[in-house]
């Protein structure tokens, strides 16, 4: 009776302490321009990144599935696949975080941030 319990409370560690590994893992995702991204797509296909850019005028394009559009940041640009909700202070040509990874070429974005407008910060 003793085994069971003690094994039953060692798996309850070692499940605690896998999902605290995976939460700061997953914490740990670095922010990247799309040149950076872009230049190293074999990568960022197998890790998540917070990727900053600005989104191209005249690229978004309502899916069945979500959103496509591309991004631009220090002369590169990528083409990025959103299925989500557009953030409330979303703009179609301001800057953005996308979460995610790159797939054939695209980055497959699961979530969105908008960046500040610079109307909000003080002069």
């Amino acid at each position: 009776m003793n085994k069971s319990k003690a094994l039953i409370g060692l798996g309850i560690i070692l499940l605690a302490l896998y999902f605290g590994y995976s939460a700061v893992i997953d914490s740990l995702t670095y922010y990247r321009g799309v040149d950076r991204v872009a230049n190293d797509m074999d990568y960022y296909s197998m890790h998540r990144v917070k990727m900053i850019g600005d989104i191209v005028n005249n690229t978004m394009k309502a899916t069945d599935s979500g959103y496509m559009f591309d991004m631009e940041f220090n002369g590169t640009i990528l083409g990025v696949r959103y299925n989500g909700t557009l953030p409330q202070a979303f703009t179609k040509d301001g800057r953005v975080v996308v979460i995610g990874k790159v797939e054939n070429g695209v980055f497959q974005a699961s979530e969105m941030n908008v960046k500040c407008p610079t109307k909000y910060t003080p002069a």
